[in-house]
């Protein structure tokens, strides 16, 4: 019997249950199938898309659109409490796939896509005097760095943070059961991208 397509391409060919009710009358959930259907619904969903701009044009790649295959990945890794991320090995990356995407720690996931450019560049935002405040994710919490007269002198101070907290994060992960050497390198260029920055007295596009 054909199964229904899951957002249009997804297939589900589990032969357990990805769902169930529990004793308390609590409705359980598979965690891998959750994560596996949350990654169809930000890629082919309108709902997903609106939500998530950034994902226009991303997909997942043949071999995940089967629930098992998705499945087997996961599990041959450390991946419970973690988050599934898609652009730390691979800047720009597109594809959800085994060779793109890596489960890292929530802290590291948050602090390494807490750098959204707007109006100014990044970490820098505009304050009710028309100077500029620079703000850093530090320990875990958003640092207002000080102000100044200019986007570029606070977007210095950024850049100068930035260093120090993702040597920080990179420190902390380093001795994490979840350890991954291509996680830990490309963190390691994104370093050395801004001290290279910052001593050219460029702009950082990004981390």
């Amino acid at each position: 019997m054909k199964k229904k397509l899951i957002y249009g391409i997804g297939i589900n060919d589990s032969t357990e249950p990805v769902s169930w009710w529990e004793p308390n009358g609590v409705r359980g959930r598979c965690k891998i199938y959750s994560k596996w259907v949350c990654i169809l619904q930000r890629c082919y969903t309108e709902y997903g898309l609106s939500k998530n701009p950034t994902y226009s044009g991303v997909t997942i790649c043949d071999e995940w659109r089967y629930l098992t295959k998705f499945k087997s990945w996961v599990q041959s890794q450390a991946w419970e409490g973690l988050d599934l991320d898609k652009d730390i090995l691979k800047e720009g990356n597109k594809i959800y796939s085994p060779e793109t995407c890596c489960f890292v720690p929530k802290f590291l996931n948050i602090f390494l896509k807490d750098n959204k450019r707007g109006e100014f560049p990044l970490g820098v935002h505009m304050v009710y005097n028309g100077k500029f405040k620079a703000q850093c994710r530090v320990d875990g919490k958003v640092k207002c760095l000080g102000t100044f007269k200019t986007p570029e002198q606070a977007h210095k101070a950024w850049q100068r943070a930035k260093v120090i907290e993702t040597e920080k994060v990179l420190n902390s992960y380093s001795v994490m059961d979840c350890f991954r050497t291509d996680v830990a390198e490309s963190i390691s260029t994104s370093i050395w991208k801004l001290r290279l920055d910052l001593a050219s007295n460029k702009e950082s596009l990004k981390l």
